[in-house]
């Protein structure tokens, strides 16, 4: 019968066993945490000595990567080749989507500013829970009505917090949005 060794974690103090692959000299000197999520929650805020960096920079050097180093213009153009087409691996047949490709119009970014500067880039909402980024919202859903997707005044700026995330939520909270545009 094998002996199983166990350790309470330093972090969440959850039990966990000693893996298999382990050494007993790694499990005794350094196996502290029960996962890696709890190995980094511990380094939060901690910083690190001198001897640790130093080290850390001297492992890098002749490391071989990519990085800083410009490839041949001849590769470069076979890599491009390579990924064009129908050889890219999201190729689709030439089709865009017409919902993507409408968000990502110029229009779409055009509207998306206006909105924002008319409402001073604050979320029309206002109170202590506001937070995040601020995102421009269609009060009448941009599917539903696509005569009114770049009309200013069917947009109102929202924070994360408030943004509606269900569409019945939006359906629900219209007449209060447009409330909003209108006391201005």
């Amino acid at each position: 019968m094998k002996k199983v060794f166990k350790k309470e974690c330093a972090v969440c103090k959850k039990v966990f066993e000693k893996p298999q692959n382990r050494s007993m000299s790694y499990w005794n000197n350094i196996s502290k945490y029960c996962s890696l999520s709890c190995r980094y929650k511990d380094m939060i805020g901690k910083k690190l000595k001198e001897e640790t960096k130093l080290k850390m920079s001297l492992s890098h050097i002749g490391n071989k990567s990519n990085t800083g180093r410009k490839l041949p213009e001849e590769h470069r153009k076979n890599v491009s080749e390579s990924l064009k087409g129908k050889k890219h691996w999201n190729w689709q047949g030439g089709l865009t989507n017409i919902n993507h490709a409408f968000r990502n119009s110029f229009e779409s970014k055009e509207w998306n500013q206006k909105v924002k500067t008319r409402d001073g880039y604050k979320c029309r909402i206002g109170n202590k829970d506001c937070c995040g980024k601020l995102e421009a919202h269609h009060i009448l859903s941009w599917s539903k009505y696509p005569e009114l997707r770049y009309n200013i005044n069917n947009g109102i700026t929202l924070c994360r917090f408030h943004h509606p995330l269900k569409e019945a939520e939006t359906v629900c909270l219209s007449p209060y949005y447009q409330n909003l545009i209108t006391a201005q």
